[in-house]
């Protein structure tokens, strides 16, 4: 029986520690949050974007000029700023305004300012509005900027599909139950569940051929370890040929090219590695799955092919404990608050999977109290 556990262990994680719901998707917080938006009287716009800011004589923020029935046409390689379109309004803002608008992983050209490796040949799990169009507006208004240039890849995209897709879902419990191996030789070359720097890099140093030929790596599991999602996950990346079902090993290996006997070698390895507790080559930790440890030893067996995907963007710009943003000389702009992937700093070099959300959401409550607050203390002067 497939079932979906609450508990799993990400890459970089000691300890099986993150929580997750039936539906992996951050739906589950922001439909809930829109909902009681509007049935306490808000107003949630579309289509509108952010040019710049209005302030006052002191340089607090006391407006916003944006565009209105925005025409957003998305082309990775094309500047945002080129786009002209919508009629151009003004929003006085009582109190603050908080800036949670996102990452900007899917601005090729902004990116690539930053970090030149991240070519547009590399697929993003994001939405195509992830560009730094408003991080920009931020620092033109003289924010200061934290950690740009960490991007993080997730090392559980696929190549046989767009975006973010069903690979990274069917992951978890591959790389956590599975390996990973260089389909060149069968062998594994990291540790499954380090850290997503370290295994995105790993297969990027790996993959390219001395012709030019691209060799993706193949993670498997046995149909245990397939057990640690819901069985209709596995069925979604069946049915869009992205993972791949076996009844043996050497079926497996034929047809990805992987040479049998290295892929058998692997696998026995890992699996008496599994009945000792002790992962002799990349000390990989073991935990049970459904009181037991899997062991790659109960076919069927799926498998998929990885291929690292610009995920998330550390970097942002820099703000204090009380979410209030810092200009380029130490000093707080007045009325401008900001908040999660917007922001740098909070993760480092290597965000955590699963940190990002009590980010948001920590520093989002902070943002949003400290801007009403100040709204209310304008409105008593």
């Amino acid at each position: 029986m497939y079932y979906r556990d609450a508990l799993g262990q990400f890459g970089g994680h000691s300890v099986p520690r993150t929580i997750w719901p039936e539906i992996n998707s951050g739906g589950k917080i922001t439909i809930p949050l829109q909902e009681y938006i509007m049935k306490s009287g808000g107003t949630i716009r579309t289509r509108v974007v952010l040019d710049d800011f209005v302030r006052d004589d002191n340089g607090k923020i006391i407006g916003a000029k944006v565009r209105e029935n925005y025409d957003f046409i998305f082309d990775p390689l094309k500047n945002e700023d080129d786009n002209k379109s919508g009629i151009v309004k003004f929003y006085k803002i009582n109190g603050g305004v908080v800036m949670a608008t996102g990452d900007f992983a899917y601005d090729v050209n902004f990116r690539q300012t930053v970090d030149p490796k991240l070519t547009a040949d590399l697929d993003c799990t994001n939405h195509y509005g992830a560009t730094a169009y408003a991080l920009k507006t931020m620092i033109r208004n003289g924010a200061d900027t934290v950690d740009l240039k960490w991007i993080q890849l997730g090392p559980w995209g696929s190549p046989d599909e767009k975006g973010f897709g069903i690979a990274p879902v069917f992951a978890i419990p591959a790389f956590s139950y599975g390996v990973m191996v260089d389909a060149r030789t069968g062998k594994r070359f990291v540790n499954e569940l380090a850290d997503r720097k370290i295994r995105s890099d790993a297969i990027l140093k790996m993959h390219k051929n001395l012709d030019g030929s691209i060799t993706h790596p193949v993670v498997i599991c046995d149909s245990i370890g397939a057990q640690g999602t819901t069985k209709a996950n596995v069925q979604r990346g069946i049915d869009k040929k992205v993972i791949r079902v076996f009844d043996t090993l050497k079926e497996l290996a034929d047809f990805y090219k992987i040479p049998y006997e290295g892929l058998k070698k692997t696998v026995d390895d890992y699996t008496r590695y599994s009945k000792n507790g002790k992962d002799e080559e990349f000390d990989k930790p073991f935990f049970k799955f459904n009181d037991m440890i899997p062991d790659l030893t109960k076919p069927p067996f799926c498998a998929w092919q990885a291929l690292p995907k610009v995920h998330h963007t550390m970097g942002g710009v820099k703000i204090d404990t009380e979410a209030r943003v810092i200009d380029k000389n130490g000093n707080i702009i007045e009325g401008l608050f900001s908040a999660a992937e917007a922001v740098g700093g909070p993760h480092g070099a290597s965000r955590l999977g699963s940190c990002a959300i009590p980010d948001c959401l920590v520093f989002g409550r902070i943002a949003g109290k400290n801007a009403a607050n100040l709204a209310k203390k304008e409105k008593k002067c």
